[in-house]
């Protein structure tokens, strides 16, 4: 097999200097690479030119790229890309020639997205180099990274570490991780660990007093959702009686669900005391587990039982219109299996060992869904599709279609319902909750990624 070839920092800046030589930018901060497309420069006096390749950039910009995109140099070396729709302004940059503590570049990304890789601004002092968001602040130490904005905002890290604070806490970031921020009032949180894992511990030290720490193995006590806000909820439960469904739920302080909705505005299920509360994973965005009724009942809607079984998967809704995912995937979007439990009625615990899903957003449909699922001493295979996807813009939920399983018993197959939502900016995730019975009742929950997103 052969290792996935990873530019870095010095790499890329070589590379993009052999093409775009160091000059000599007098007052000027910047200079064009290219410019595709209708890019724009609003000056701080408020007039307006038009960029093309070679032009100067100025302390107090702001770029637009309308619908074409852009990169420019600035005089420390940095390189920066903008994506089609951003626009970003040069808050105040200053470079003298050399990193003598006078340096500074502040810069606003006020929405779209961009990529770079930094220059001697901010390596000296990592104070002297910020991108504010209205979400979060980013800072760096020597790095490359990408960041993309809507109303929230996703980075990613290739080298070196970002910083990403808010009112709410602070997040680094090493290679290969990701980070999302909701608002200004939740904190960043992690949603990918990357595959790099050697030299974290050196890279620390490029920070003072970073508010949160990750170790080496990736645990952080920052990392995971927490009872800050009404999350998207998809539950399949067995007991007295039995069911799937969709609803908000809340989550207590270790990252559990704790109470939901068994039907929009019903009044909900709770935890009693005395059950058990299992967390089977929790990344940030999607969280996955299972209750069990261990003889103290669970109190509102659901009538519970010695031995009834809950499994949910949830996590922070997803808000995006219906054109805006559209336009991101199209008719093809693939998820594949993050992780899942399931519990048969008799048998007890089993697992979900496989898991798959396509969608074609322009349509508004789940095409497909496959999972493998092995409980009681049997495998199966749930498949199903044509679920209709609805609740583009607050809480994006699929349900519908047909589903059934085989294996076991069920031979040709036992009808099955499925349920679930997309969750995180752009679907970054999505999770499925489901049902049947092949002579005892099997019900068990599963949270997918995106392919498309890290």
């Amino acid at each position: 097999m052969h290792k996935q070839f990873r530019p870095t920092h010095a790499y890329l800046m070589a590379a993009l200097s052999a093409a775009y030589p160091v000059v000599s930018y007098g007052a000027a901060a910047g200079r064009v690479d290219f410019a595709v497309g209708n890019v724009v420069a609003n000056a701080a006096d408020g007039s307006r030119r038009v960029l093309t390749k070679g032009a100067e950039l100025f302390s107090g910009d702001t770029v637009l790229t309308n619908e074409g995109q852009t990169q420019f140099r600035f005089s420390d070396g940095s390189i920066v890309s903008l994506q089609p729709g951003s626009e970003y302004r040069i808050v105040d940059y200053r470079f003298n020639g050399a990193a003598d503590g006078t340096e500074k570049g502040f810069f606003s990304l006020l929405k779209g997205g961009l990529r770079t890789i930094t220059g001697l601004v901010g390596r000296a002092n990592r104070d002297n180099y910020k991108v504010s968001t209205s979400v979060a602040t980013i800072g760096i130490r020597g790095t490359q990274y990408s960041v993309t904005y809507g109303n929230s905002i996703n980075v990613n890290t290739g080298e070196g570490v970002v910083e990403v604070c808010n009112g709410r806490g602070c997040l680094l970031l090493y290679p290969g991780d990701e980070g999302y921020v909701q608002s200004d009032d939740t904190p960043p949180l992690l949603v990918q660990n990357g595959d790099e894992k050697v030299g974290k511990e050196d890279l620390l030290q490029s920070f003072d007093s970073p508010i949160e720490q990750r170790t080496a193995g990736g645990a952080s006590a920052a990392v995971g959702l927490v009872g800050t806000q009404t999350y998207a909820t998809a539950w399949a439960y067995i007991g007295v009686d039995k069911g799937t469904g969709v609803g908000a739920g809340t989550i207590n302080s270790s990252g559990i669900l704790t109470d939901f909705e068994t039907g929009s505005g019903t009044t909900g299920a709770n935890v009693a005391g005395g059950n058990s509360v299992q967390s089977f994973g929790n990344d940030g965005v999607v969280a996955w587990g299972r209750w069990i009724d261990n003889g103290s009942g669970f109190t509102g809607a659901l009538s519970g039982g010695e031995g009834a079984v809950v499994h949910y998967v949830t996590g922070i809704p997803t808000a995006d219109s219906q054109p805006a995912l559209a336009s991101m995937y199209g008719t093809s979007a693939t998820f594949s299996l993050l992780g899942g439990g399931v519990t048969g009625a008799s048998s007890g615990a089993g697992s979900v060992t496989s898991g798959s899903m396509n969608v074609n957003f322009t349509t508004a449909t789940v095409t497909s869904l496959a999972l493998g699922i092995s409980v009681g001493g049997n495998s199966y295979n749930l498949a199903g599709g044509g679920y209709t996807i609805s609740g583009f813009g607050s809480a994006v939920v699929f349900s519908g279609g047909s589903s059934s399983a085989t294996g076991g018993s069920c031979g040709a197959g036992c009808a099955a319902d499925v349920v679930g939502q997309f969750l995180g900016a752009g679907a970054a995730r999505a999770g499925a909750a489901f049902k049947f019975d092949d002579g005892q009742s099997i019900a068990g929950a599963a949270a997918f990624k995106n392919n498309a997103t890290r």
